[in-house]
């Protein structure tokens, strides 16, 4: 089986609560309840007929190895693909023949308190969107004393590859787990809800923290993207992409092991300005401040010369009250090169000047890029390489004290 599991890192961050409590649905969207014109009247375990989808998702929805454009809404907080289910106690992923999403498999009983004050299913479509919305519902049987209050959102991204889509799992209200038939009372116990994605092939799946626990109710507080009551995926060339695995999936330009934006990959996986962190995606041209990580004397400036990060990184800008050096002194970088080949790049120590007792490399930057350094003692072979390098800096320096002497 292949369990779809965040990193550490990232179940770190989910299952810590946020304390701005959970999120609200999405509402406006017409109906009575304002969650859409389409209405799943109360019942105890049933499910629509099928629902077409194919003119709000042109391209279908691709999903572990099948392209679909219809599915079913079920009562008990899940959609299906294949066939309506109206099993009430949840089974464990994976389930054979089976694919679905789903924000809160329990056993839902809307059949107390009426529509619209509370126990709505409702959907709603439109152009690249389905939202299946279930307001203040209650559990078997007919208990309206605990209420949950949850929402799907499927969004389409064909124009990244075709059948791509995005799922959006939003919880407002989490106040009971279990129906009385799953051995649940009062609304607790017996088996838990459960909540994730199933492909149906009885190999990939994906449970959210909590699943057949208590637990499962903090996902109103906890979340993968760091909004408590927010859970969002990317579903990209069928399969879930997980943004913090280390693993850069179709969708994510990268993908560094965490979801915590500034070190040059962003909290959803896109490259950013790199934070001294090389991501080696962002092609070189980015300047970057990394004061915290840089002890040399430029101040934590760097830029990045290669898309690959071979070893070119080299300083960018000085500290402000550096004076500023003569033009003709040339600058010796890494290339980065097996042979370590020195490389010839004429404005890439711009700005900078070395003290007398020190002399300017290119290599003595922190990252192997430009810098100043003290010449080493004894050394004849350390010393022949920068000799030629050192008289160019004194010619320099040397022309702009005759130039000074003029004024």
């Amino acid at each position: 089986m292949n369990p779809l599991r965040f990193a550490p890192a990232v179940l770190a961050l989910a299952l810590v609560a946020s304390p701005a409590g959970a999120i609200p649905l999405l509402r406006g969207l017409g109906g009575p309840a304002g969650f859409g014109p389409n209405v799943l009247p109360p019942n105890d375990d049933g499910s629509t007929q099928v629902i077409p989808i194919g003119a709000e998702f042109p391209e279908g929805l691709w999903f572990f190895g099948s392209v679909y454009r219809s599915l079913y809404l079920n009562n008990n907080g899940n959609i299906t693909f294949s066939n309506r289910l109206g099993e009430f106690t949840p089974s464990p992923f994976p389930i054979a023949s089976q694919p679905m999403i789903a924000p809160f498999w329990a056993d839902v009983d809307t059949r107390g308190l009426t529509p619209p004050a509370q126990n709505n299913v409702n959907w709603f479509t439109a152009p690249g969107r389905f939202i299946a919305t279930w307001h203040l519902v209650g559990y078997y049987g007919s208990h309206d004393d605990l209420q949950n209050s949850f929402q799907l959102i499927l969004s389409d991204q064909r124009a990244r590859n075709p059948g791509d889509f995005d799922v959006e799992f939003r919880y407002e209200r989490c106040e009971w787990t279990t129906g009385d038939a799953s051995g649940g009372m009062g609304g607790f116990g017996g088996t838990p809800a459960q909540a994730g994605f199933d492909a149906g092939n009885l190999r990939d799946f994906f449970a959210l923290p909590g699943s057949f626990t208590r637990g499962i109710l903090n996902v109103c507080t906890t979340s993968n993207v760091g909004v408590a009551g927010l859970w969002q995926f990317q579903i990209r060339s069928g399969t879930v992409a997980m943004c913090g695995n280390r693993v850069v999936e179709r969708g994510e330009d990268c993908d560094d092991g965490n979801m915590t934006s500034g070190d040059g990959c962003t909290s959803d996986c896109r490259s950013e300005v790199d934070g001294g962190v090389d991501a080696g995606s962002d092609a070189g041209d980015f300047d970057v401040f990394d004061a915290g990580r840089d002890g040399g004397p430029d101040g934590g400036w760097f830029r990045d010369l290669g898309p690959q990060d071979t070893g070119v990184d080299v300083p960018r800008k000085p500290p402000l009250d550096a004076p500023e050096p003569p033009r003709d002194v040339p600058a010796v970088v890494d290339g980065g090169s097996p042979a370590d080949a020195p490389v010839v790049v004429d404005d890439a120590c711009e700005g900078w000047r070395c003290g007398r007792e020190n002399r300017l490399d290119g290599r003595a930057g922190p990252l192997g890029g430009c810098g100043c350094a003290v010449p080493p003692r004894g050394d004849d072979a350390g010393r022949g390489r920068c000799a030629a390098l050192g008289a160019v800096a004194i010619v320099g320096i040397l022309r702009r004290r005759k130039r000074a002497r003029g004024i």
